[in-house]
């Protein structure tokens, strides 16, 4: 079981990056590189250029559980958008502005009213950010009741109980929301989490989400890039150990993992329905230590899930059990820090044709 486990993780593997470099040239290399990096990042909004001086803001951190989800953030006053987006909701309270890059670059390219809107996969952020926007109506879909009790409880100030709805249920049944169509559905990082909830669904999930956007509506897709599984230095190594923790340990449990889907499959697939994908964006995705913690702790919930304990389970629990924790130590000696650019995730607004 040891080797077992040794062989779907290797924590020991510890990138260095150290190289020796000419005093002479340090200097003028530094100047070098610093110049080149902000002619690169100014040229893509200035937030890259941010964080390479220490001046990037806060980041969005979401449920371990959506780790489909981890976005960069960008440092810029939202008051003056959230106003723009704002539409009339009298019976619900004004949702905090979004700090999210992800969802303002959405919001900036998608002017005017949004009518009847679906949150195909929902969660806190995508539903507050959605009470923000110029919305008549909102329906949002979960498939689990757990997550659902903990929308009511986290976001149902900002509901307009007269018009919006968070319900439970599986696109995989052809008997869930038949014939509903929207003026606006949002996907955001649900193909990701499809292959834990319905496996094989992708192109079922996508077939659904076009039936469900009416003719001349719109469906905003957002999703998690493929990691690379061959990056050698220390802080994308500990991030993709940490993944393959949890996929390892839901794995043995019997579960499906979470499976990320590529860019260019989604445009394909959504071009062959008949959509037309107006524009697309890629944003760098920033990890935290605080994230890694977070999914190494959703790794020990997913350990004790494995069934059995005693002989060779029981020791491959134990040796799962002394990774985790080997990993978490790891991650919380790390300095503090705004966090690590690794991965990227990317947006696509799409059209139905009337």
């Amino acid at each position: 079981s040891q080797f077992l486990a040794c062989a779907l993780l290797d924590p020991s593997q510890m990138a260095s990056d150290v190289r020796p470099r000419s005093p002479i040239s340090v200097p003028f290399c530094t100047l070098f590189v610093a110049a080149l990096l902000k002619w690169a990042c100014e040229g893509r909004g200035g937030a890259h250029w941010d964080f390479v001086c220490g001046r990037a803001g806060s980041h969005r951190q979401p449920d371990a559980r959506h780790m489909a989800t981890p976005r960069a953030r960008i440092c810029a006053s939202t008051q003056m958008q959230s106003a723009k987006l704002g539409g009339s909701r009298p019976n619900a309270q004004v949702p905090p502005p979004t700090q999210d890059a992800v969802f303002r670059w959405v919001a900036s390219s998608f002017p005017g009213r949004w009518g009847h809107v679906l949150d195909a996969g929902t969660g806190p952020d995508s539903l507050t950010w959605l009470a923000a926007c110029p919305v008549d109506s909102i329906t949002a879909v979960t498939a689990d009741e757990g997550m659902r009790a903990t929308m009511f409880q986290e976001v149902s100030k900002y509901l307009d109980k007269s018009a919006d709805s968070v319900v439970v249920g599986n696109w995989r049944d052809a008997e869930f929301m038949p014939n509903r169509t929207f003026d606006v559905v949002l996907a955001d990082y649900v193909l990701g989490s499809v292959e834990h909830f319905a496996p094989h669904f992708q192109t079922g999930l996508l077939r659904r989400l076009h039936a469900l956007v009416r003719p001349g509506g719109w469906l905003l897709f957002t999703g998690k890039e493929p990691e690379n599984l061959n990056a050698t230095h220390f802080m994308p190594t500990l991030i993709l150990q940490a993944e393959a923790l949890r996929t390892a340990a839901m794995l043995f449990g019997h579960q499906q993992p979470y499976r990320e889907v590529p860019c260019w499959w989604v445009e394909e697939e959504l071009t062959h329905l008949g959509f037309h994908v107006e524009s697309a964006k890629v944003f760098p995705r920033r990890v935290t230590s605080e994230k890694i913690v977070r999914n190494l702790n959703w790794a020990a919930e997913e350990i004790e899930k494995i069934p059995g304990c005693k002989g060779l389970v029981g020791e491959l629990k134990a040796e799962l059990r002394t990774q985790q924790q080997m990993l978490r130590a790891r991650a919380e000696s790390l300095p503090p820090t705004k966090g690590y650019f690794f991965g990227e995730d990317y947006a696509l607004l799409v059209r139905r044709p009337p």
